[in-house]
């Protein structure tokens, strides 16, 4: 740490300048005021974060805004109740986009999309099978 004043070097628990005697301030971070629940550090991280993230869960969830959007918000839900387990202010970053990452998995796992082969083993059409129900009867297609 370095005097605002005359630029030297001060030992970290100084509280005033031992060359010039100016006092010394101790501008806390925004990490830290955020960690406080500080409404203003929490919307500035946002501001500066938001669309590093944004783009992770755009990667993963391609076609669907509102979804993006939904988990984006979820995304900072989890991480601003979790800013005490952020060991390294430096990782924020990372720390965010792996959250958005692990959210959006989530978000798919639960979607969990019908596949083909599990709608032939549903469907069943007058006791055909979903391939035969769906073959055309039409000759000149066949």
């Amino acid at each position: 740490m370095f005097c605002e004043k005359c630029g030297k070097e001060l030992p970290a628990d100084a509280r005033f300048c031992e060359h010039c005697g100016n006092p010394v301030t101790r501008e806390e971070s925004l990490l830290d005021r955020a960690k406080r629940q500080d409404q203003a550090a929490l919307a500035e991280i946002y501001e500066q974060t938001s669309g590093a993230v944004y783009r992770v869960l755009k990667v993963l969830i391609k076609n669907d805004e509102d979804t993006v959007q939904d988990l984006l918000q979820d995304t900072y839900i989890k991480a601003f109740t979790r800013l005490d387990q952020l060991q390294d202010p430096e990782r924020l970053i990372p720390w965010l986009k792996v959250i958005a990452n692990n959210t959006a998995k989530d978000w798919l796992k639960k979607k969990k999309p019908v596949l083909f082969s599990e709608m032939s083993d549903q469907e069943e059409t007058d006791g055909l099978s979903f391939v035969e129900s769906r073959e055309s009867t039409d000759t000149d297609v066949n």
